[in-house]
């Protein structure tokens, strides 16, 4: 009721991956993927969402509207197929890294110098495929320190890309911010 009072119909909710759970990252998020698709069963207030017309249906019909999204990607490991798996599940908002770092790349406490690996390249390309949003706010950090990522050098400029919590002196409302 609050949020409705407040006008807000819906947003972006993102599930990630923390120690100590993960040591196993794969069984880890498939059982919050589990977690989440029970909860969504029995849900009378939320409907969990992938595309914009699917905005206008929970909104004809009174709901507030979820679109998913994961923080780092440590599941993915060295199966691209993973994206997949996550897309299938309703996932369209990725960030590579977290505060981790993992096959993919480097977050905020990882090695400053390992920065985008190959892995990570591929990655990236294929959630553009996908046309999924690219979350680079743990790399723009990296970034913003003068260490170069490598994301533009596999065209992350031409697809949807976004920082979802500001770095910097910026400030803004929920802190996106598009590329």
């Amino acid at each position: 009721e609050r949020l409705k009072q407040g006008k807000v119909e819906g947003g972006f909710f993102v599930l990630w991956i923390d120690p100590p759970n993960d040591v196993d990252p794969v069984k880890r998020v498939r059982q919050i993927m589990a977690a989440v698709a029970a909860d969504n069963k029995e849900s009378k207030h939320i409907r969990r969402i992938t595309g914009v017309a699917e905005i206008e249906q929970a909104r004809k019909d009174g709901l507030f509207y979820a679109f998913t999204g994961m923080e780092g990607l440590s599941c993915v490991e060295e199966d691209l197929a993973m994206i997949d798996e996550l897309y299938d599940f309703g996932v369209r908002h990725a960030d590579l890294t977290w505060n981790e770092q993992n096959l993919l790349g480097t977050g905020m406490d990882g090695d400053p110098d390992r920065g985008l690996t190959e892995l990570g390249r591929k990655a990236v390309r294929k959630i553009q495929e996908k046309g999924m949003i690219l979350d680079i706010a743990a790399a723009k950090i990296l970034w913003e320190r003068g260490i170069d990522t490598g994301l533009k050098s596999v065209g992350g400029e031409k697809h949807p890309v976004e920082e979802t919590f500001p770095s910097g002196n910026r400030v803004g409302l929920f802190g996106a911010w598009s590329y």
